[in-house]
C-alpha cells in the first residue's frame, strides 16, 4: 500500500511580533483514503524546534494515527455495549 502525504501551506498567527499559532495544511492520497484534507494546528511552542517538512510529516502522521485509533477504539466499544444483554431489573 502506497499513500502520499503533502504539506500544503503553513500558516502563522502573531501577536506582537511572536508566533502564537501555526497552522498546517495538508492532503494525502492512498490506497484506500483516495483523497482528503486536513489541519493540523500547533501551539507556538509545539512548532519550534519542529519547522522542517519532514517533522511536519511525520507530526501530522502520528495526529492521523492516533486519530484512526481513536475510532476503532469507539467502534470497539459500541460493539461491546451491543452485545451485552440487557439488565431485566428483575
Amino acid at each position: 500500500m502506497s499513500a502520499k502525504l503533502q504539506i500544503e501551506q503553513v500558516s502563522m498567527s502573531y501577536d506582537d511580533g511572536k508566533v502564537t499559532k501555526v497552522r498546517v495544511d495538508y492532503s494525502v492520497r492512498g490506497e484506500v483514503l483516495r483523497s482528503g484534507r486536513g489541519t493540523l494546528e500547533l501551539s507556538a511552542k509545539e512548532y519550534e524546534g519542529n519547522e522542517s517538512v519532514s517533522v511536519l510529516e511525520g507530526l501530522i502522521r502520528d495526529a492521523l494515527i492516533a486519530e484512526v485509533k481513536e475510532l476503532a477504539d469507539e467502534e470497539d466499544t459500541e460493539e461491546n455495549d451491543e452485545e451485552k444483554p440487557e439488565d431485566s431489573g428483575d
